[in-house]
C-alpha cells in the first residue's frame, strides 16, 4: 500500500512578523546593493585569576591608528583608521570598512589601568587587563600573644 503525503502550502511559510521585518528592511532600510560593513572591532575576552586578555581583530590598524583608555572595570577602544588614496586609481567598489569608530565594553571587575599592556601583531590587538589589587583576596598573618 503507497502512503500519500498532503500538501500543506503553509507549512513552509514565514511566520507574518519575520514576514513584515524582511520586507521592511529590503524595502526601505537597506539601500540597493547593501552589504552590511560595520566598522567596529570583534574582541575575544578571556579571564585568568589575575588579569583579563583581549584580543581583537584589527587588520589594517597601526598602533597609531588605536586609542585605549581604561577607567574601573569599562575599557574603550578608539580607532580612526585612514581612507587609502592611490594616485591614479579611480574607485569602483569599496568594501573595507573605514571611519572613526569605538567599542567599549565592561568587564566584571574593575582593572589597574596602570599596569595595562597592549600590543598589536599581525593585525591583532592584544590587551592584558590586570585585576585591580583591591579585589584579589587578600591573606591576613595571624599573631599569636
Amino acid at each position: 500500500m503507497e502512503m500519500t503525503t498532503r500538501y500543506e502550502p503553509f507549512n513552509s511559510a514565514l511566520p507574518l512578523r519575520e514576514a513584515m521585518d524582511r520586507l521592511l528592511w529590503d524595502s526601505f532600510v537597506a539601500p540597493i546593493g547593501y552589504q552590511q560593513l560595520t566598522n567596529s572591532m570583534p574582541v575575544d575576552v578571556y579571564e585568568t585569576d589575575d588579569a583579563f586578555v583581549v584580543k581583537g581583530f584589527a587588520p589594517g590598524l597601526t598602533a597609531e591608528d588605536l586609542a585605549i583608555s581604561v577607567e574601573q572595570q569599562v575599557v574603550t577602544i578608539h580607532c580612526e583608521p585612514k581612507a587609502e588614496k592611490i594616485e591614479g586609481l579611480r574607485p569602483l567598489l569599496l568594501e573595507r570598512p573605514i571611519g572613526a569608530f569605538t567599542r567599549t565594553f565592561s568587564l566584571p571587575v574593575p582593572v589597574d589601568a596602570g599596569k595595562v599592556e597592549a600590543q598589536l601583531n599581525d593585525g591583532v590587538l592584544n590587551l592584558t587587563l590586570p585585576k585591580s589589587e583591591a579585589i584579589k583576596p587578600q591573606k591576613i598573618q595571624v599573631k599569636s600573644s
